[in-house]
Formats: structure tokens, sequence, C-alpha cells
């Protein structure tokens, strides 16, 4: 454990938010710091928070010595003392964690390190069959969990927030409800979402995760640590993306990077995720190309971009409604001569330009 780790620990013992096993931790090196104080620790938490930082205050705060021909003796004592302390918390601390930690790395976060001490009963299912099956959470949401996969609910949601934990590959279609945001942990990643429809798959036995966007928009960030300390809003490093419909990510384990992509199928969106009038059908007639593509990208929510501003003026003609959208771009593509590539979260139309 490192010095910045043992300083973030006693400032949530201080503030009230440690876990049980943090606040044993913080109480135990209190007792192994000073053994000649009464072992019985007040029952009053301030107080005992008071003790613990008076404590620290006084065997690390070297400018609070008095001068005197003792000093040097007082210094070289106090630095023994804390080096011994340090120590014995590594022991303590490697003690615990190697009793607590599971015998094998199943990439389940732990459910009890993120959820408050009454949320810890949770229903744990595993669907050992060779189909999906379907649950119902208590606040409506709908998971699709596919054959091989685990999954951690609780019987009912506390207020503020859902959270549920994911082993494997599983469909959510979450209920709608702004004001108890819904977080899965799975992977290595929180996925933090208010109403929307995605899927979450393990790639590479897990080395890799995906996390593919149907409607709504989610947040998709890296663990820090074990997901959740912080139980009103998880804590999150700046290593993350936000995801529309019809957008995917794939998280790297190895070096933590976030690759956000188009899906492999596209589909066209739902009523409540078009933005302005609805698309009236993929039937033109001469019509510019900067029309059709706004016409798609409007369907699709995905960008579309032009290499050449001069494509925007071609015309294309024909009927493209039962096409899946790489199948439409690949008609217009064969009308105008151009091609197409997908580029991230976009795709890039290339070709030379009409008069």
């Amino acid at each position: 454990m490192d010095n910045g780790k043992f300083l973030s620990i006693l400032r949530r013992y201080r503030l009230g938010e440690a876990t049980e096993a943090e606040k044993a931790l913080v109480e135990q090196w209190y007792e192994l710091l000073d053994e000649g104080v009464d072992a019985q620790l007040p029952q009053d938490q301030e107080a005992l928070s008071r003790r613990i930082w008076e404590k620290i205050e006084s065997e690390t705060g070297v400018d609070r010595v008095q001068e005197g021909p003792g000093k040097k003796s007082v210094l070289v004592g106090m630095a023994i003392r804390w080096s011994a302390a340090a120590v014995i918390l590594l022991v303590v601390f490697m003690g615990w964690w190697f009793i607590r930690k599971p015998a094998s790395d199943s990439r389940m976060p732990q459910a009890e390190k993120v959820m408050g001490a009454s949320d810890r009963d949770l229903i744990a299912h595993t669907n050992d069959s060779d189909t999906s099956e379907h649950l119902t959470l208590a606040d409506g949401t709908l998971v699709t969990i596919f054959p091989g996969s685990s999954i951690q609910y609780p019987s009912r949601f506390s207020i503020g927030r859902r959270d549920v934990f994911l082993k494997g590959e599983a469909f959510f279609d979450v209920a709608r409800d702004p004001s108890n945001p819904f977080f899965v942990y799975s992977g290595g990643i929180t996925t933090r979402v208010l109403g929307t429809s995605f899927r979450i798959k393990p790639l590479d036995g897990g080395d890799r995760m995906e996390v593919a966007v149907r409607t709504g928009k989610v947040e998709v960030f890296e663990s820090e640590g074990v997901p959740g300390t912080d139980r009103q809003t998880p804590r999150k490093t700046m290593n993350g993306v936000v995801l529309t419909p019809n957008q995917r990510v794939i998280y790297h384990h190895n070096n933590g990077l976030f690759e956000a992509m188009v899906v492999a199928e596209p589909l066209p969106l739902l009523a409540e995720d078009i933005e302005g009038e609805t698309v009236n059908g993929f039937v033109f007639s001469d019509a510019p190309l900067k029309s059709v593509l706004q016409t798609m990208e409007k369907a699709y929510g995905i960008e579309i971009i032009v290499e050449n501003e001069g494509l925007y003026r071609c015309p294309f003609s024909g009927d493209i409604s039962r096409e899946d959208l790489f199948q439409k771009l690949d008609m217009i593509n064969k009308a105008l001569g151009t091609n197409y590539e997908v580029k991230g979260t976009r795709i890039l139309i290339k070709g030379d330009g009409c008069e």
C-alpha cells in the first residue's frame, strides 16, 4: 500500500465514508502504533478520528519538535517508529487482502464494496443453459443473460442509484428513471445509464470488453480500484467515452484504451432517439447526395462525412428502403463511383465531386 492509498483510507475514515474493512484496518493500525494507549477504543467515531489524526501529526510533524540537544535522537526515534508502524500496517493490510481475495480471478466486482450494508442481500443468477435467459429486475429493467454468464442484483434497489454486477455477456433494456441512475460493473469498466438499451460482452476471454448501444445514451468509464467506493457517485478516471445509438466501444485491459466505433450492424433509431422530423423513407429521385446522407444520418444516428465537398452536389436516384445501412452505402457508391470507410464512430465517403 503506498502513502497516497493509506492517506485516502484515513480521509474516508475521518469523513465517515470508510467501509467496514477500512474502519477495522485504521483501528488496528492505531492499536499497533501506540501499544501504550488503552486498547479500549472509544465508541464515538469522531473522537477516534481526532485521536488518530493527532497521533499522526505528533509522529510525523517534524517541524513541531522542540529544539534542543535531544532533537536528533527524537527524530531518529520517530522515523524508526513510523517505519515500523508502516511495515506493520502493510502486513496487516496484505493479510486482510489475501483473506478476502477470491481464489480465482472471476472479474466479478465485489458487490459488498460498492453497496451499503443494507443492500448486500444480492440475488445471484448464472445461466448454465445453452440458450439466452430473461430476467426482470425490481425497477422493470429487462436483462437478457447469455449462456455461461452471471449477474448479481438486489431484490430492490436503493434510493438514488441502481447497481448490478455482471460477469460475461448480457443485454440490458433499462427502465428510465433519471433520479436513480443505473450502473453495471463488469470486467474492469462501469457503464452508467439513465434509461436505454445496450449490450455488454467480453472479448478474448475477458481481456477486452465491448459495450454496444441500441437506444439512448450511456457513459462507459474505467473503474478506479474497486468500483463504486463512493456510494453516491462511483469514482472514475478521466478515461472513458459517451456512446449514442449504433455506437460501441472496446476497452482494452492491457493498456486502458477505449476504442469507439460504429456497431457491426447499425439499426434504424427508434422514434424517441430521432431529433426533429421523422424519416420519410429512402426513395430518392435526383436528390443531391447531401440530402441523402442527411436522411441516413437522422435515421441511424451516425455521422456521415465526405472527403470532397463537391460530392454533396452529386445526384442520386434509387429505392434503398429495404437495405441495411451498409447495403445502402454500397448502392450509393456503385451509382456514384465512390467508396466509403468507417472511421471510428463516423463514416467517410471518398471520391471525385460533381460540377
